[in-house]
Protein backbone atom coordinates (compact mmCIF):
# COMPACT_ATOMS: atom_id res chain seq x y z
CA UNK A 1 0.00 0.00 0.00
CA UNK A 2 1.39 3.46 -0.77
CA UNK A 3 2.47 5.68 2.04
CA UNK A 4 -0.48 7.44 3.66
CA UNK A 5 0.32 11.11 4.03
CA UNK A 6 -1.31 13.70 6.26
CA UNK A 7 -0.72 17.35 6.99
CA UNK A 8 2.15 16.43 9.27
CA UNK A 9 4.45 14.95 6.63
CA UNK A 10 8.10 15.75 7.05
CA UNK A 11 9.87 17.46 4.18
CA UNK A 12 13.13 19.31 4.01
CA UNK A 13 13.16 23.03 3.35
CA UNK A 14 14.22 24.54 0.06
CA UNK A 15 17.92 24.11 -0.61
CA UNK A 16 17.91 25.03 -4.27
CA UNK A 17 19.26 28.33 -5.50
CA UNK A 18 17.37 30.41 -8.02
CA UNK A 19 19.97 29.63 -10.68
CA UNK A 20 19.60 25.86 -10.18
CA UNK A 21 15.83 26.21 -10.12
CA UNK A 22 15.80 28.00 -13.45
CA UNK A 23 18.02 25.28 -14.88
CA UNK A 24 15.36 22.60 -14.47
CA UNK A 25 12.11 24.55 -14.16
CA UNK A 26 11.22 26.81 -17.10
CA UNK A 27 8.64 28.55 -14.94
CA UNK A 28 11.32 30.60 -13.23
CA UNK A 29 13.32 31.50 -16.33
CA UNK A 30 13.91 35.26 -16.73
CA UNK A 31 10.96 36.92 -18.40
CA UNK A 32 12.09 38.56 -21.63
CA UNK A 33 10.11 41.32 -23.32
CA UNK A 34 8.20 38.91 -25.54
CA UNK A 35 7.33 36.57 -22.71
CA UNK A 36 6.25 39.48 -20.51
CA UNK A 37 3.82 40.76 -23.13
CA UNK A 38 2.41 37.30 -23.82
CA UNK A 39 1.78 36.48 -20.19
CA UNK A 40 0.61 39.91 -19.14
CA UNK A 41 -2.25 40.07 -21.64
CA UNK A 42 -5.43 38.76 -20.00
CA UNK A 43 -7.57 36.31 -21.96
CA UNK A 44 -10.58 37.72 -23.71
CA UNK A 45 -14.17 37.49 -22.52
CA UNK A 46 -15.50 36.96 -19.01
CA UNK A 47 -12.23 35.55 -17.71
CA UNK A 48 -10.24 38.55 -18.92
CA UNK A 49 -12.71 41.01 -17.48
CA UNK A 50 -12.60 39.30 -14.09
CA UNK A 51 -8.80 39.32 -14.09
CA UNK A 52 -8.74 43.03 -14.90
CA UNK A 53 -11.33 43.74 -12.22
CA UNK A 54 -9.46 41.88 -9.50
CA UNK A 55 -5.87 42.69 -10.43
CA UNK A 56 -5.86 45.94 -8.48
CA UNK A 57 -7.31 44.36 -5.36
CA UNK A 58 -4.73 41.62 -4.91
CA UNK A 59 -2.36 42.10 -2.03
CA UNK A 60 0.99 40.44 -2.50
CA UNK A 61 2.53 39.40 0.78
CA UNK A 62 5.62 37.56 -0.31
CA UNK A 63 8.16 36.69 2.33
CA UNK A 64 6.25 38.15 5.26
CA UNK A 65 6.01 35.00 7.34
CA UNK A 66 8.57 34.44 10.06
CA UNK A 67 7.49 30.87 10.68
CA UNK A 68 9.39 27.79 9.55
CA UNK A 69 8.78 26.57 6.00
CA UNK A 70 5.66 24.46 5.59
CA UNK A 71 5.98 20.77 4.66
CA UNK A 72 5.77 21.44 0.96
CA UNK A 73 8.37 24.18 0.87
CA UNK A 74 10.54 21.76 -1.09
CA UNK A 75 10.90 22.06 -4.83
CA UNK A 76 11.34 18.54 -6.13
CA UNK A 77 13.94 18.29 -8.86
CA UNK A 78 13.25 15.97 -11.75
CA UNK A 79 15.38 12.90 -11.23
CA UNK A 80 14.43 11.24 -14.53
CA UNK A 81 17.44 10.77 -16.78
CA UNK A 82 17.21 12.63 -20.07
CA UNK A 83 19.67 10.21 -21.73
CA UNK A 84 17.84 7.91 -24.10
CA UNK A 85 14.51 9.61 -23.42
CA UNK A 86 12.01 9.82 -26.25
CA UNK A 87 11.62 13.01 -28.26
CA UNK A 88 8.19 13.47 -26.71
CA UNK A 89 9.58 13.14 -23.19
CA UNK A 90 12.41 15.59 -23.89
CA UNK A 91 10.00 18.13 -25.37
CA UNK A 92 7.68 17.79 -22.40
CA UNK A 93 10.54 18.20 -19.94
CA UNK A 94 11.72 21.32 -21.77
CA UNK A 95 8.26 22.85 -21.52
CA UNK A 96 7.75 22.74 -25.29
CA UNK A 97 4.97 20.17 -25.29
CA UNK A 98 1.78 20.24 -23.27
CA UNK A 99 0.88 17.58 -20.70
CA UNK A 100 -2.42 15.68 -20.91
CA UNK A 101 -4.02 14.23 -17.80
CA UNK A 102 -7.38 12.86 -16.69
CA UNK A 103 -8.97 13.83 -13.37
CA UNK A 104 -11.96 12.27 -11.65
CA UNK A 105 -14.10 13.14 -8.62
CA UNK A 106 -16.59 10.84 -6.93
CA UNK A 107 -18.51 10.75 -3.68
CA UNK A 108 -18.51 6.98 -3.21
CA UNK A 109 -20.94 7.00 -0.23
CA UNK A 110 -19.56 5.97 3.13
CA UNK A 111 -18.35 2.34 3.13
CA UNK A 112 -20.43 0.07 5.37
CA UNK A 113 -17.84 -2.63 5.99
CA UNK A 114 -18.20 -2.74 9.76
CA UNK A 115 -21.80 -2.92 10.90
CA UNK A 116 -22.44 -0.80 13.97
CA UNK A 117 -18.94 0.71 14.12
CA UNK A 118 -18.61 4.42 14.84
CA UNK A 119 -16.63 5.14 11.67
CA UNK A 120 -18.70 2.84 9.46
CA UNK A 121 -22.39 2.96 10.41
CA UNK A 122 -23.79 0.20 8.23
CA UNK A 123 -27.34 0.95 9.32
CA UNK A 124 -26.99 4.51 8.04
CA UNK A 125 -25.92 3.44 4.54
CA UNK A 126 -28.54 0.69 4.39
CA UNK A 127 -31.28 3.31 4.59
CA UNK A 128 -30.15 4.86 1.31
CA UNK A 129 -31.54 1.76 -0.37
CA UNK A 130 -35.19 0.94 -0.69
CA UNK A 131 -36.45 -1.38 2.04
CA UNK A 132 -37.28 -3.98 -0.61
CA UNK A 133 -33.68 -4.11 -1.85
CA UNK A 134 -32.16 -7.53 -1.02
CA UNK A 135 -29.68 -7.47 1.86
CA UNK A 136 -26.87 -8.92 -0.22
CA UNK A 137 -27.11 -5.95 -2.61
CA UNK A 138 -26.57 -3.54 0.30
CA UNK A 139 -23.46 -5.28 1.61
CA UNK A 140 -20.09 -3.60 1.34
CA UNK A 141 -18.74 -6.59 -0.57
CA UNK A 142 -21.21 -5.94 -3.39
CA UNK A 143 -20.76 -2.16 -3.28
CA UNK A 144 -16.97 -2.42 -3.14
CA UNK A 145 -16.84 -4.51 -6.30
CA UNK A 146 -18.99 -1.96 -8.15
CA UNK A 147 -16.73 0.89 -6.98
CA UNK A 148 -13.58 -0.96 -7.97
CA UNK A 149 -14.95 -1.74 -11.42
CA UNK A 150 -16.14 1.83 -12.04
CA UNK A 151 -12.84 3.39 -10.96
CA UNK A 152 -10.85 1.08 -13.22
CA UNK A 153 -13.15 1.93 -16.13
CA UNK A 154 -12.59 5.65 -15.57
CA UNK A 155 -8.80 5.12 -15.72
CA UNK A 156 -7.91 8.58 -14.37
CA UNK A 157 -4.48 9.93 -13.47
CA UNK A 158 -5.85 11.72 -10.38
CA UNK A 159 -8.84 10.65 -8.29
CA UNK A 160 -10.55 12.85 -5.70
CA UNK A 161 -12.81 10.60 -3.62
CA UNK A 162 -15.18 11.71 -0.88
CA UNK A 163 -16.79 9.81 2.00
CA UNK A 164 -14.12 7.19 2.52
CA UNK A 165 -13.88 5.57 5.95
CA UNK A 166 -10.61 5.75 7.86
CA UNK A 167 -11.23 2.49 9.73
CA UNK A 168 -11.21 0.37 6.57
CA UNK A 169 -9.46 2.70 4.12
CA UNK A 170 -6.32 0.62 3.55
CA UNK A 171 -8.29 -2.50 2.67
CA UNK A 172 -11.05 -0.68 0.79
CA UNK A 173 -8.71 0.93 -1.73
CA UNK A 174 -5.83 -1.53 -1.88
CA UNK A 175 -6.76 -2.13 -5.52
CA UNK A 176 -5.60 1.40 -6.37
CA UNK A 177 -2.25 0.80 -4.67
CA UNK A 178 -1.69 -2.32 -6.72
CA UNK A 179 -2.55 -0.31 -9.85
CA UNK A 180 0.29 2.13 -9.16
CA UNK A 181 -1.39 4.94 -7.22
CA UNK A 182 -0.26 6.82 -4.13
CA UNK A 183 -2.62 8.73 -1.89
CA UNK A 184 -3.26 11.28 0.82
CA UNK A 185 -6.08 10.70 3.32
CA UNK A 186 -7.63 13.51 5.36
CA UNK A 187 -6.79 13.16 9.04
CA UNK A 188 -10.14 14.19 10.55
CA UNK A 189 -13.87 13.49 10.42
CA UNK A 190 -15.90 10.37 9.77
CA UNK A 191 -16.58 11.23 6.12
CA UNK A 192 -13.09 11.86 4.75
CA UNK A 193 -11.76 12.95 1.36
CA UNK A 194 -8.83 11.05 -0.15
CA UNK A 195 -6.76 11.96 -3.21
CA UNK A 196 -4.96 9.41 -5.39
CA UNK A 197 -2.44 9.95 -8.21
CA UNK A 198 -0.30 7.79 -10.47
CA UNK A 199 3.10 7.49 -8.82
CA UNK A 200 4.91 7.18 -12.16
CA UNK A 201 3.52 10.54 -13.32
CA UNK A 202 3.42 12.70 -10.19
CA UNK A 203 5.48 13.30 -7.09
CA UNK A 204 3.91 14.61 -3.89
CA UNK A 205 5.38 17.91 -2.70
CA UNK A 206 3.09 18.42 0.27
CA UNK A 207 -0.41 18.17 1.73
CA UNK A 208 -2.65 20.21 3.97
CA UNK A 209 -5.87 19.13 5.70
CA UNK A 210 -8.46 21.90 6.02
CA UNK A 211 -12.12 21.98 7.09
CA UNK A 212 -13.76 19.29 4.91
CA UNK A 213 -11.16 19.89 2.19
CA UNK A 214 -7.84 18.27 1.34
CA UNK A 215 -5.12 20.15 -0.55
CA UNK A 216 -2.15 18.44 -2.19
CA UNK A 217 0.63 19.82 -4.37
CA UNK A 218 1.86 17.50 -7.12
CA UNK A 219 4.85 17.85 -9.43
CA UNK A 220 4.70 16.29 -12.86
CA UNK A 221 7.81 14.13 -13.00
CA UNK A 222 8.68 14.85 -16.64
CA UNK A 223 7.64 18.46 -17.22
CA UNK A 224 8.28 19.70 -13.65
CA UNK A 225 4.95 21.53 -13.79
CA UNK A 226 3.13 22.02 -10.48
CA UNK A 227 -0.52 21.27 -9.77
CA UNK A 228 -2.58 22.07 -6.68
CA UNK A 229 -5.49 19.64 -6.23
CA UNK A 230 -8.21 20.71 -3.78
CA UNK A 231 -10.46 17.76 -2.90
CA UNK A 232 -13.67 19.21 -1.44
CA UNK A 233 -16.64 17.80 0.43
CA UNK A 234 -18.30 21.00 1.58
CA UNK A 235 -20.94 21.27 4.30
CA UNK A 236 -24.44 20.38 3.14
CA UNK A 237 -27.79 21.90 3.94
CA UNK A 238 -29.80 24.98 3.05
CA UNK A 239 -29.84 28.33 4.81
CA UNK A 240 -27.50 31.29 5.10
CA UNK A 241 -25.29 29.73 7.78
CA UNK A 242 -24.49 26.67 5.68
CA UNK A 243 -23.85 28.86 2.63
CA UNK A 244 -21.46 30.98 4.71
CA UNK A 245 -19.67 27.85 5.88
CA UNK A 246 -19.25 26.54 2.34
CA UNK A 247 -17.81 29.87 1.19
CA UNK A 248 -15.36 29.92 4.09
CA UNK A 249 -14.28 26.35 3.42
CA UNK A 250 -13.52 26.93 -0.27
CA UNK A 251 -11.85 30.30 0.39
CA UNK A 252 -9.62 28.69 3.02
CA UNK A 253 -8.37 25.88 0.80
CA UNK A 254 -7.77 28.12 -2.24
CA UNK A 255 -6.12 30.70 0.00
CA UNK A 256 -3.85 27.98 1.41
CA UNK A 257 -2.78 27.02 -2.12
CA UNK A 258 -2.04 30.66 -2.92
CA UNK A 259 -0.06 31.04 0.29
CA UNK A 260 2.09 27.99 -0.38
CA UNK A 261 2.71 29.02 -4.00
CA UNK A 262 3.89 32.46 -2.88
CA UNK A 263 6.26 30.96 -0.32
CA UNK A 264 7.78 28.64 -2.89
CA UNK A 265 8.30 31.46 -5.37
CA UNK A 266 9.79 33.72 -2.70
CA UNK A 267 12.25 31.04 -1.60
CA UNK A 268 13.31 30.24 -5.14
CA UNK A 269 13.97 33.91 -5.81
CA UNK A 270 15.75 34.31 -2.46
CA UNK A 271 13.20 36.79 -1.11
CA UNK A 272 14.09 37.26 2.59
CA UNK A 273 11.40 36.15 4.99
CA UNK A 274 12.03 39.17 7.24
CA UNK A 275 11.52 42.01 4.75
CA UNK A 276 9.77 45.09 6.08
CA UNK A 277 6.66 46.38 4.34
CA UNK A 278 8.45 49.27 2.61
CA UNK A 279 11.17 46.87 1.47
CA UNK A 280 8.65 44.43 0.00
CA UNK A 281 7.08 47.22 -2.05
CA UNK A 282 10.35 47.56 -3.97
CA UNK A 283 10.17 44.00 -5.34
CA UNK A 284 9.16 43.29 -8.91
CA UNK A 285 5.62 42.22 -8.06
CA UNK A 286 4.56 42.04 -11.71
CA UNK A 287 6.99 39.20 -12.34
CA UNK A 288 5.94 37.68 -9.03
CA UNK A 289 2.28 37.68 -10.04
CA UNK A 290 3.07 36.13 -13.41
CA UNK A 291 5.07 33.36 -11.76
CA UNK A 292 2.17 32.64 -9.41
CA UNK A 293 -0.19 32.18 -12.34
CA UNK A 294 1.96 29.29 -13.60
CA UNK A 295 0.77 27.10 -10.71
CA UNK A 296 -2.22 25.16 -12.02
CA UNK A 297 -5.18 24.66 -9.68
CA UNK A 298 -7.92 22.04 -9.81
CA UNK A 299 -10.78 22.26 -7.28
CA UNK A 300 -13.10 19.27 -7.47
CA UNK A 301 -15.44 17.31 -5.29
CA UNK A 302 -18.90 17.32 -3.74
CA UNK A 303 -19.85 20.98 -3.22
CA UNK A 304 -23.29 20.13 -1.80
CA UNK A 305 -24.88 23.03 -3.70
CA UNK A 306 -25.81 23.94 -7.25
CA UNK A 307 -26.76 27.06 -9.16
CA UNK A 308 -25.34 30.54 -8.70
CA UNK A 309 -23.83 30.00 -5.27
CA UNK A 310 -21.20 32.10 -3.51
CA UNK A 311 -18.71 29.25 -3.89
CA UNK A 312 -19.28 29.14 -7.65
CA UNK A 313 -18.99 32.94 -7.90
CA UNK A 314 -15.77 32.97 -5.86
CA UNK A 315 -14.12 30.38 -8.07
CA UNK A 316 -15.42 31.58 -11.45
CA UNK A 317 -14.93 35.32 -10.90
CA UNK A 318 -11.90 35.10 -8.55
CA UNK A 319 -13.75 37.16 -5.94
CA UNK A 320 -17.03 37.56 -4.06
CA UNK A 321 -18.26 40.73 -2.33
CA UNK A 322 -20.52 41.30 0.71
CA UNK A 323 -23.27 42.42 -1.68
CA UNK A 324 -23.52 38.98 -3.30
CA UNK A 325 -26.59 36.93 -2.40
CA UNK A 326 -27.54 33.42 -3.36
CA UNK A 327 -30.94 32.80 -4.99
CA UNK A 328 -33.89 32.48 -2.58
CA UNK A 329 -31.77 33.60 0.38
CA UNK A 330 -31.42 36.87 2.22
CA UNK A 331 -28.39 38.05 4.13
CA UNK A 332 -24.75 38.66 3.39
CA UNK A 333 -22.48 35.63 3.14
CA UNK A 334 -19.23 37.47 3.89
CA UNK A 335 -18.40 40.62 5.82
CA UNK A 336 -15.56 41.55 3.50
CA UNK A 337 -14.51 40.81 -0.03
CA UNK A 338 -12.90 37.43 -0.62
CA UNK A 339 -10.63 36.94 -3.61
CA UNK A 340 -7.82 34.75 -4.88
CA UNK A 341 -4.91 35.22 -7.26
CA UNK A 342 -5.30 32.14 -9.47
CA UNK A 343 -7.59 34.02 -11.83
CA UNK A 344 -11.11 32.96 -12.85
CA UNK A 345 -11.62 29.20 -12.77
CA UNK A 346 -13.95 27.33 -15.10
CA UNK A 347 -16.33 24.46 -14.41
CA UNK A 348 -15.42 21.99 -17.14
CA UNK A 349 -18.99 20.68 -17.40
CA UNK A 350 -20.95 23.93 -17.09
CA UNK A 351 -18.63 26.15 -19.15
CA UNK A 352 -17.51 23.71 -21.80
CA UNK A 353 -19.72 20.66 -22.18
CA UNK A 354 -23.04 21.38 -20.49
CA UNK A 355 -24.43 20.71 -17.01
CA UNK A 356 -25.09 17.06 -16.20
CA UNK A 357 -26.70 15.56 -13.08
CA UNK A 358 -24.33 14.07 -10.52
CA UNK A 359 -26.86 13.44 -7.73
CA UNK A 360 -30.13 11.68 -8.54
CA UNK A 361 -32.81 10.84 -5.96
CA UNK A 362 -36.59 10.60 -5.61
CA UNK A 363 -38.24 14.01 -5.21
CA UNK A 364 -39.67 13.44 -1.75
CA UNK A 365 -40.00 17.11 -0.81
CA UNK A 366 -43.09 17.47 -2.98
CA UNK A 367 -44.50 14.35 -1.31
CA UNK A 368 -43.73 15.07 2.36
CA UNK A 369 -44.00 18.89 2.45
CA UNK A 370 -47.22 20.85 1.96
CA UNK A 371 -46.69 23.41 -0.81
CA UNK A 372 -48.73 26.13 0.95
CA UNK A 373 -47.86 25.73 4.63
CA UNK A 374 -44.35 24.29 4.15
CA UNK A 375 -45.25 21.94 6.98
CA UNK A 376 -46.00 18.19 6.94
CA UNK A 377 -48.21 17.08 4.07
CA UNK A 378 -51.40 15.07 4.63
CA UNK A 379 -49.68 11.93 3.32
CA UNK A 380 -46.75 12.48 5.68
CA UNK A 381 -49.15 12.75 8.61
CA UNK A 382 -50.92 9.51 7.64
CA UNK A 383 -47.60 7.66 7.42
CA UNK A 384 -46.49 8.80 10.89
CA UNK A 385 -49.88 8.08 12.46
CA UNK A 386 -49.71 4.56 11.00
CA UNK A 387 -46.41 4.04 12.87
CA UNK A 388 -47.89 5.56 16.05
CA UNK A 389 -50.89 3.22 16.01
CA UNK A 390 -48.71 0.20 15.21
CA UNK A 391 -46.42 0.66 18.23
CA UNK A 392 -49.01 1.97 20.72
CA UNK A 393 -51.62 -0.66 19.89
CA UNK A 394 -54.17 2.06 19.24
CA UNK A 395 -53.35 4.09 22.36
CA UNK A 396 -53.27 7.88 22.58
CA UNK A 397 -49.73 8.16 24.03
CA UNK A 398 -46.43 6.54 22.97
CA UNK A 399 -44.04 5.54 25.75
CA UNK A 400 -40.28 5.86 25.53
CA UNK A 401 -39.97 2.08 25.28
CA UNK A 402 -42.37 2.01 22.33
CA UNK A 403 -40.45 4.79 20.58
CA UNK A 404 -37.16 2.99 21.19
CA UNK A 405 -38.64 -0.20 19.74
CA UNK A 406 -39.50 1.72 16.56
CA UNK A 407 -36.02 3.30 16.33
CA UNK A 408 -34.30 -0.04 16.95
CA UNK A 409 -36.37 -1.74 14.25
CA UNK A 410 -35.78 0.77 11.44
CA UNK A 411 -32.09 1.26 12.32
CA UNK A 412 -31.10 -2.40 12.30
CA UNK A 413 -30.78 -2.58 16.08
CA UNK A 414 -28.87 0.69 16.48
CA UNK A 415 -30.16 3.05 19.17
CA UNK A 416 -29.26 6.23 17.34
CA UNK A 417 -30.52 8.62 14.68
CA UNK A 418 -32.12 12.03 14.27
CA UNK A 419 -35.56 11.03 15.57
CA UNK A 420 -34.08 9.81 18.84
CA UNK A 421 -32.02 13.01 19.21
CA UNK A 422 -35.11 15.13 18.58
CA UNK A 423 -37.05 13.10 21.16
CA UNK A 424 -34.38 13.61 23.82
CA UNK A 425 -34.36 17.35 23.09
CA UNK A 426 -38.16 17.49 23.39
CA UNK A 427 -38.25 15.64 26.72
CA UNK A 428 -35.44 17.81 28.10
CA UNK A 429 -37.66 20.90 27.76
CA UNK A 430 -40.46 19.44 29.92
CA UNK A 431 -40.57 20.57 33.55
CA UNK A 432 -40.77 18.00 36.35
CA UNK A 433 -43.01 18.07 39.43
CA UNK A 434 -41.42 19.62 42.51
CA UNK A 435 -42.21 16.61 44.69
CA UNK A 436 -40.68 13.68 42.82
CA UNK A 437 -39.00 15.36 39.81
CA UNK A 438 -41.17 13.20 37.56
CA UNK A 439 -40.91 14.04 33.86
CA UNK A 440 -43.53 12.85 31.40
CA UNK A 441 -41.60 10.96 28.70
CA UNK A 442 -44.62 9.93 26.63
CA UNK A 443 -45.50 11.63 23.36
CA UNK A 444 -48.64 12.14 21.32
CA UNK A 445 -49.17 11.40 17.64
CA UNK A 446 -48.68 15.08 16.87
CA UNK A 447 -45.39 14.99 18.81
CA UNK A 448 -44.19 12.06 16.71
CA UNK A 449 -45.13 13.93 13.53
CA UNK A 450 -43.05 16.86 14.75
CA UNK A 451 -40.09 14.59 15.57
CA UNK A 452 -40.20 12.89 12.18
CA UNK A 453 -40.62 16.17 10.32
CA UNK A 454 -37.39 17.41 11.90
CA UNK A 455 -35.70 14.77 9.74
CA UNK A 456 -37.32 16.32 6.66
CA UNK A 457 -35.96 19.73 7.65
CA UNK A 458 -32.51 18.16 8.07
CA UNK A 459 -32.68 16.74 4.54
CA UNK A 460 -33.01 13.10 5.62
CA UNK A 461 -36.06 12.38 3.47
CA UNK A 462 -34.63 9.14 2.10
CA UNK A 463 -34.23 7.89 5.68
CA UNK A 464 -37.88 8.57 6.48
CA UNK A 465 -39.04 6.87 3.31
CA UNK A 466 -37.12 3.76 4.40
CA UNK A 467 -38.75 3.95 7.86
CA UNK A 468 -42.24 4.29 6.37
CA UNK A 469 -41.69 1.34 4.03
CA UNK A 470 -40.31 -0.85 6.81
CA UNK A 471 -43.35 -0.14 9.00
CA UNK A 472 -45.85 -0.75 6.21
CA UNK A 473 -47.05 2.85 5.97
CA UNK A 474 -49.38 3.82 3.09
CA UNK A 475 -47.75 3.29 -0.27
CA UNK A 476 -46.34 6.39 -1.92
CA UNK A 477 -46.98 6.97 -5.59
CA UNK A 478 -43.67 6.77 -7.43
CA UNK A 479 -42.15 10.24 -6.97
CA UNK A 480 -40.61 12.38 -9.64
CA UNK A 481 -36.85 12.45 -10.15
CA UNK A 482 -34.75 15.03 -8.31
CA UNK A 483 -31.53 15.60 -10.26
CA UNK A 484 -28.83 18.14 -9.40
CA UNK A 485 -25.21 18.80 -10.28
CA UNK A 486 -23.72 18.93 -6.78
CA UNK A 487 -20.28 17.76 -7.92
CA UNK A 488 -17.93 19.96 -9.91
CA UNK A 489 -14.45 20.18 -11.42
CA UNK A 490 -13.11 23.75 -11.47
CA UNK A 491 -9.76 24.37 -13.20
CA UNK A 492 -7.48 27.36 -13.68
CA UNK A 493 -6.73 28.78 -17.12
CA UNK A 494 -3.66 26.58 -17.70
CA UNK A 495 -5.83 23.43 -17.64
CA UNK A 496 -7.74 23.29 -20.92
CA UNK A 497 -10.65 20.80 -20.99
CA UNK A 498 -10.44 18.41 -23.92
CA UNK A 499 -13.31 16.04 -23.16
CA UNK A 500 -15.44 14.77 -20.31
CA UNK A 501 -17.37 11.62 -19.50
CA UNK A 502 -21.15 11.59 -19.31
CA UNK A 503 -22.21 11.19 -15.70
CA UNK A 504 -24.91 8.70 -16.70
CA UNK A 505 -24.93 6.34 -19.64
CA UNK A 506 -28.05 6.02 -21.79
CA UNK A 507 -28.88 2.74 -20.07
CA UNK A 508 -28.56 4.32 -16.62
CA UNK A 509 -30.68 7.31 -17.62
CA UNK A 510 -33.45 5.05 -18.86
CA UNK A 511 -33.34 2.96 -15.68
CA UNK A 512 -33.68 6.04 -13.44
CA UNK A 513 -35.90 8.44 -15.35
CA UNK A 514 -38.17 5.90 -17.05
CA UNK A 515 -38.32 2.95 -14.63
CA UNK A 516 -37.65 4.73 -11.33
CA UNK A 517 -34.59 2.65 -10.34
CA UNK A 518 -33.11 5.13 -7.90
CA UNK A 519 -29.53 4.80 -6.69
CA UNK A 520 -27.83 3.27 -4.81
CA UNK A 521 -29.11 -0.03 -6.11
CA UNK A 522 -27.96 -3.31 -7.60
CA UNK A 523 -25.89 -1.70 -10.38
CA UNK A 524 -24.66 1.53 -8.72
CA UNK A 525 -23.07 1.75 -5.22
CA UNK A 526 -23.56 5.44 -4.35
CA UNK A 527 -26.09 8.28 -4.44
CA UNK A 528 -23.60 10.31 -6.52
CA UNK A 529 -22.21 9.60 -9.98
CA UNK A 530 -18.53 10.18 -10.81
CA UNK A 531 -17.41 13.10 -12.96
CA UNK A 532 -14.20 13.10 -14.98
CA UNK A 533 -12.44 15.08 -17.67
CA UNK A 534 -9.33 15.02 -19.82
CA UNK A 535 -7.28 18.21 -19.45
CA UNK A 536 -4.45 19.65 -21.50
CA UNK A 537 -1.88 21.36 -19.28
CA UNK A 538 -0.93 24.32 -21.49
CA UNK A 539 1.81 26.87 -20.82
CA UNK A 540 0.47 29.92 -22.62
CA UNK A 541 -2.84 31.64 -23.21
CA UNK A 542 -5.87 29.39 -23.39
CA UNK A 543 -6.90 28.21 -26.89
CA UNK A 544 -10.44 28.43 -28.19
CA UNK A 545 -13.30 26.25 -27.04
CA UNK A 546 -13.21 22.64 -28.18
CA UNK A 547 -16.00 20.35 -29.23
CA UNK A 548 -17.60 18.10 -26.62
CA UNK A 549 -16.66 14.44 -26.99
CA UNK A 550 -19.29 12.41 -25.07
CA UNK A 551 -18.27 9.12 -23.54
CA UNK A 552 -20.68 6.43 -22.43
CA UNK A 553 -19.56 4.57 -19.34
Amino acid sequence: MPTSTTSGISMSSVAVTAARARAFHPLFAPLGPGAFIRRAVAPAGRAGAAIAATAGRRKIRAGTSRSAPLPWSRICRNKTSRIGASAETQAMAAGKQDVTLKVCSWNVLLPNGQAGATDNPAWFVNKYYGSRTPREIRTWEHRHELIRKRIHELDADIYALQEVAAATFEADFAFLASAGYEHVLHNKHRFRPATFWRRDQFELCGARCKDRTLLVLLRHRISNAYLFVANCHLTGGSGVENAQTRLRQIADVVGQAEKEARKMIAQLHKVPQTLKKHERSQLDMTQYELALEEFALCCMGDFNASGNTAVRHFLREACVTPEFQEPFQEGSLTSKEKHHAFGPLTDIYEDWFGVQPTYVAPDLKSVYIDAETQGPSALFGRCVRHIFEKYTGGGDRMTSDQLLAFVRFVNDGNMRGGILRAYNALVATRPGRESDKFIDTTISADDLIELCFSEVVAGMLWSLRYDFEMCGAPDIVRPDVFAENLDHIFVSSHLQPISCSDTLSQTERAAIFERGEFVPNEWHPSDHFPISGVLCWVRGARPGKVEYVPTSL
